[in-house]
C-alpha cells in the first residue's frame, strides 16, 4: 500500500484517475478463512474471516490513498486465471480509457476553437 501511495501522490499523475485492479481473489477467498485481518490491520473491526467485508475494508484502504478530489478512483477484483472474467475486465477498463480520454479530446479542441464544449 505504501508503494501506491506513493504513485497516486507523484505530480506526474495529479491529474490522472486511477484504475485499481486487485488480482488474486481467488486466493484471498480461500485464504481468508486462514487468517484474522485484525492481526495485519490493527484499525479493522469488520467480521472476522467475511471476504465480502475484508474486501471493502482493503479497498477503502487504498481509496484513502487518494487525496485529489477531481480524480476518479475505479476497482476491480478479479483472478486473471479465468479467463472470461479477466476479459470483462479488461473490457471494462479498456472502455473507460477510450470514454476518458475521448471527452478530454473533446475539451482540448473545444478550448482551443474557443467554443464551450459538446
Amino acid at each position: 500500500m505504501t508503494l501506491f501511495r506513493m504513485i497516486v501522490k507523484e505530480k506526474a499523475f495529479s491529474n490522472s484517475n486511477v484504475i485499481l485492479c486487485l488480482n488474486k481473489l481467488d486466493l484471498f477467498e480461500h485464504e481468508i478463512d486462514a487468517y484474522e485481518l485484525r492481526d495485519y490491520f490493527d484499525d479493522y473491526n469488520g467480521p472476522a474471516r467475511v471476504a465480502l467485508s475484508t474486501k471493502e475494508f482493503i479497498l477503502e484502504k487504498y481509496r484513502t490513498c487518494n487525496e485529489e478530489p477531481h480524480r476518479s478512483f475505479f476497482h476491480h477484483f478479479f483472478c486473471a486465471v479465468d479467463t472470461e472474467q479477466f476479459q470483462k475486465v479488461f473490457v471494462t477498463v479498456l472502455y473507460r480509457v477510450i470514454r476518458y480520454t475521448t471527452a478530454q479530446c473533446a475539451l482540448n479542441m473545444a478550448t482551443c476553437n474557443g467554443s464551450t464544449p459538446i
